[in-house]
């Protein structure tokens, strides 16, 4: 069987290699490329997108070509295709192709969404179904959760490897680590058709990653990183026991870094009350890269990926379910403890656990005392404590329930977010709310929110007040916007501005711009658009 993987492996590097100039030239030549933005998309130039279609296609034909020699040259070890790998191919067609249309016409995240789900159903439908799971020597029978959670599971599978792919080489280097180590394992539990086409990914990946590497000439888009997801969620539940009705949760755990991305990004985005579809720049390679160089940064993601998938294997190879757990453990531990990825996550998280408890303990009579307070840098070095202080200052100073700054610059890599509440907030049909927008340009990137109490007089006129307070923060914020301007004035423009002088436009919340004496665009970094109104039940 071992040569058979070797063969799956060569063979589908030089597929992909000659696969993959074709597909670039084609994407080319009909417009289906990433352009720079200055915001989202860093890269100098316009690239391909598409690469999934020249990965789907060497793992077609090399499973086909293995596939093929296996059974006329008579060794008969890969045996017959049953129905779940027709499934299988053809689910992962459908998937390239949503993937491709995003890729090509951009789809809506609800829509894109609700047509993995279809997918993931046709895919349980097909016979993939999960009817146990065996974790460290207990067996957990899932009964009529079985469907719904093996499509919960195929889709965290397809959306991992997706959410992680944005830096070069980043989604290509996981994939081929976490192909590459299933490939062993499916031999190890005699899955021998799934180690075949874990072994044509991962040569298809290599291939693709001679291409893919910094600086990128094509990207895998969403055509091939959620189809690259498929092929592991599903091989990971096939390739555990010679079955998919009991589910051994250590071949699972080599998805575990992808996943603990995906799962650091929502709970980010919900603590500080962002949509789970909003974009930032607080991802894992992000946070990487601002450590590491960009090679060095792919390097300690295929370190982090074989740590979790050599311990699947050695967890499968001796029966030792806790050695799958321990390599996980290990790779959280190096990112968190030292301050690579999550670490400001889990304080979000800890504390807002803290505050939970604290308000079921804490004496009736004394909580309107209590104040919880918590700041955290999310991404860059930017100082805005000063400017959060001054709001702190000024909700002491009107009697406020609670204010909220959620700053987001995802194309500068910069995040912050502060919170100050009293431990009782207003009855809802009291409570005064104002929410606004911060803009650089009309770009938003972020939201001030605060809370009084509609009843006190001390809240009277607030809004005119809080435009006062930011007239006073002027020269902070002027600061703080001369630096990210110079920059966005680089990226933009190609040169930066020195020098630059702000003025403030009190009513408009506009600021205007002059740089070595040349008077350039208007750039409103502060827009109003409030809401003061009591809320009723």
């Amino acid at each position: 069987m071992w040569s058979l993987v070797l063969i799956s492996i060569v063979t589908s590097i030089v597929l992909s290699l000659t696969l993959v100039p074709l597909v670039r030239a084609f994407c080319r030549h009909f417009g289906i490329i990433d352009k720079p933005d200055a915001v989202r998309k860093l890269q100098t130039d316009a690239v391909s997108l598409g690469g999934g279609l020249a990965v789907f296609g060497s793992v077609c034909l090399t499973f086909a070509f293995v596939l093929l020699g296996d059974r006329y040259l008579g060794s008969g070890l890969l045996g017959s295709l049953d129905r779940r790998w027709h499934v299988l191919f053809y689910a992962a067609a459908a998937l390239m192709l949503v993937g491709f249309a995003d890729d090509a016409f951009t789809l809506r995240g609800r829509q894109k969404l609700m047509l993995q789900i279809l997918i993931a159903i046709a895919m349980v439908g097909g016979g993939t179904v999960v009817q146990s799971i065996q974790f460290v020597g207990f067996q957990l029978d899932l009964g009529i959760f079985a469907y719904p959670l093996t499509v919960v599971w195929l889709l965290a599978a397809i959306n991992a490897l997706n959410l992680i792919d944005g830096a070069d080489g980043m989604a290509s280097t996981a994939g081929l680590v976490i192909s590459g180590g299933l490939a062993i394992l499916c031999i190890h539990t005699g899955a021998f058709l799934g180690a075949a086409v874990a072994a044509a990914l991962c040569g298809s990946l290599l291939g693709f990653l001679v291409f893919n590497r910094p600086p990128a000439t094509i990207y895998l888009g969403d055509a091939g990183s959620m189809v690259i997801g498929l092929f592991v969620g599903v091989i990971s539940i096939w390739g555990s026991v010679k079955g998919s009705t009991l589910l051994s949760f250590a071949p699972l755990l080599m998805l575990s870094l992808p996943l603990f991305d995906s799962i650091v990004a929502i709970l980010r985005r919900v603590l500080t009350g962002r949509s789970i579809y909003a974009t930032d720049r607080g991802h894992l390679h992000h946070r990487l890269l601002d450590r590491f160089s960009h090679p060095v940064m792919l390097g300690v993601v295929a370190g982090l990926t074989g740590i979790t998938s050599f311990a699947s294997i050695l967890s499968v190879r001796f029966s030792q379910q806790w050695i799958a757990v321990l390599g996980v453990g290990l790779v959280f531990a190096i990112l968190v403890l030292a301050r690579l990825f999550g670490n400001a996550e889990l304080k979000m998280l800890v504390r807002r656990t803290a505050i939970f408890g604290e308000s079921l303990m804490i004496l009736s009579h004394r909580s309107p005392l209590q104040v919880h307070q918590k700041t955290v840098q999310l991404q860059g070095n930017r100082h805005w404590d000063s400017i959060w202080q001054s709001l702190v200052e000024f909700a002491i100073d009107r009697e406020l329930a609670k204010i909220k700054l959620d700053v987001s610059i995802a194309w500068m890599q910069e995040g912050y977010h502060g919170s100050w509440e009293r431990s009782r907030l207003p009855e809802k049909s009291q409570q005064l709310i104002i929410k606004l927008p911060i803009f650089l340009g009309e770009r938003l990137v972020g939201k001030f929110e605060l809370i009084g109490d509609a009843s006190k007089a001390s809240t009277e006129g607030v809004l005119d007040q809080l435009n006062d307070r930011f007239l006073e923060l002027r020269s902070q914020i002027r600061r703080l916007i001369d630096t990210v301007e110079s920059e966005i004035a680089f990226v933009e423009a190609g040169e930066s501005a020195s020098e630059s002088e702000f003025s403030y436009a009190a009513g408009t919340g506009s600021f205007g711009r002059e740089a070595n004496g040349k008077a350039l665009a208007p750039l409103p970094p502060l827009r109003n658009h409030s809401v003061a109104e009591p809320v009723s039940r």
